[in-house]
């Protein structure tokens, strides 16, 4: 996270939310081959874990989603850090670990890992660009983004997912002889989409002004969409603690 302090917008996490749609094109093409590896390595495995700790497990909850849509009957359960490293399934060399780590540094995530190795499953970290140190329980490493200037992650997410979705991809075509997920898609379309959906930015600040005195917000999703709805009604708890606290609503809508 970066020392650099900014009191007023552009905050450092508004410009990392504006860069995401390039963000998830370039990591899809940096990790190709790292994506076509590991997915040689892996595509007759028994059962596939996703681990992750913050934002990481949404990130990871969504790797879950897109493996079951897209990899025909691959048994695949994203887990929470904390219950993988500490009360976690029995493992066997059948099985594939998948760690989710921006900085690389958060403890049960590193220690979910280890374990993965202790029992020869075939090992992979997801994580942001500069990470060295914890990537010894990794058989293999997935590289995102730049390390993110604000401490909310928002551009590292989708470089998470970007990777996520590509082995997705990947994997599904061998294990089905499918694509389902086209790298036009990976590379063009979704892309276009996060593009048009930050243009909305003028449409949402005045929304969140002309609702802010309502007492209650419900999210609703389906599929992958669930998984974005339960955190973002996280993200306004925090929101609403921040405001309770002192900080300015026009500051928050920026």
């Amino acid at each position: 996270m970066s020392t650099e302090q900014r009191t007023q917008h552009p905050f450092h996490m508004y410009e990392a939310i504006l860069r995401q749609p390039d963000a998830f094109a370039q990591t899809v093409m940096h990790n190709e081959k790292v994506v076509e590896q590991f997915v040689a390595n892996i595509a007759n495995c028994e059962r596939l874990f996703i681990v992750g700790i913050g934002t990481s497990y949404y990130a990871a909850k969504v790797g879950q989603f897109l493996v079951r849509t897209y990899c025909g009957d691959l048994f695949t359960c994203a887990f929470h850090s904390f219950d993988f490293a500490l009360y976690g399934p029995h493992l066997t060399s059948r099985d594939c670990l998948i760690g989710i780590s921006h900085r690389g540094n958060k403890i049960y995530t590193l220690d979910s890992l280890k374990r993965g190795r202790e029992a020869s499953c075939y090992t992979a970290l997801i994580t942001g660009e500069g990470v060295t140190a914890s990537v010894a329980n990794a058989d293999i490493t997935f590289y995102t983004v730049a390390q993110e200037k604000s401490s909310a992650h928002t551009i590292s997410y989708v470089g998470a997912i970007a990777v996520l979705a590509s082995i997705a991809e990947r994997l599904g075509y061998h294990r089905t002889s499918n694509c389902l997920l086209t790298k036009s898609f990976l590379y063009d379309e979704l892309p276009k989409a996060l593009h048009t959906a930050i243009t909305t930015e003028n449409d949402i600040a005045q929304l969140a002004r002309k609702y802010l005195s309502r007492r209650r917000f419900w999210l609703v999703g389906g599929g992958s969409g669930a998984i974005t709805a339960y955190e973002i009604a996280l993200k306004i708890k925090e929101t609403s603690y921040l405001q309770a606290e002192g900080m300015s609503i026009e500051t928050m809508l920026h």
